[in-house]
This record gives structure tokens, C-alpha cells and sequence, in this order.
């Protein structure tokens, strides 16, 4: 049981990494777009950043 409850904190601790990471990723390609004034591409990825940080928080308050 041990080996099990080890892997199944290993898996929540890389959902929530990815999910920060993946925030972080479409904030910086949100802001690349601002900078070129593709205000279509910006909002886009402001979405999708705030969908990935929306979906870390989650992720975290449900593994803790």
C-alpha cells in the first residue's frame, strides 16, 4: 500500500505541475500576442491560461 500511496501523490503533485506550467505557457504566448497586436490571439490564450489555472487550483484543493 505504501508503494501505492506514493504513486497515486507522485500523479496529483504532475497534474497540478502541468497545470501551472501550462498557465504559465499560455500567459507568456497571451502576452507575445499583445506585443504584436493580435488582439484575437491574445484573448485566446488568456482563456486558455485562466482555464489552466482554474484547473491547478482544482486540482490542488482536491489532493489536499
Amino acid at each position: 500500500w505504501k508503494e501505492e500511496i506514493g504513486l497515486v501523490q507522485l500523479g496529483m503533485n504532475l497534474t497540478c505541475n502541468f497545470s501551472l506550467w501550462k498557465a504559465v505557457q499560455w500567459g507568456e504566448w497571451m502576452q507575445e500576442s499583445l506585443v504584436k497586436d493580435l488582439l484575437g490571439h491574445a484573448c485566446y490564450s488568456g482563456r486558455k491560461s485562466h482555464m489552466y489555472s482554474l484547473l491547478a487550483q482544482d486540482a490542488q484543493a482536491a489532493f489536499q
